[in-house]
């Protein structure tokens, strides 16, 4: 069973890996490095990893679930935040 919740989990990291790579590649081609950015980034990754540890270290209940998402909404948060930024800064130049 341990297993079978780390295999999903790692499948979950996975699908979201190219949505964060992309931006991260976006703001680095683009140049922009701010501190909210920064601040975002670190949110994703925090809760990514808090997400990950919730899914593989808990049998899967409602209540478990809920909690992974409410791991899960800041990441999709900062990911449109991030995503308004760079939209903001090709709309600028």
């Amino acid at each position: 069973d341990w297993y079978q919740r780390a295999m999903r989990a790692h499948v979950n990291c996975v699908e979201n890996l190219p949505v964060f790579g992309v931006l991260v590649f976006l703001l680095y081609v683009n140049g922009i490095s701010t501190p909210a950015v920064d601040a975002m980034a670190m949110i994703v990754m925090a809760t990514r990893v808090c997400q990950s540890v919730t899914h593989v270290a808990f049998v899967q209940t409602n209540v478990v679930a809920a909690i992974r998402f409410l791991f899960f909404f800041p990441q999709v948060v900062c990911f449109l935040g991030i995503a308004w930024t760079i939209a903001r800064a090709a709309l600028a130049s």
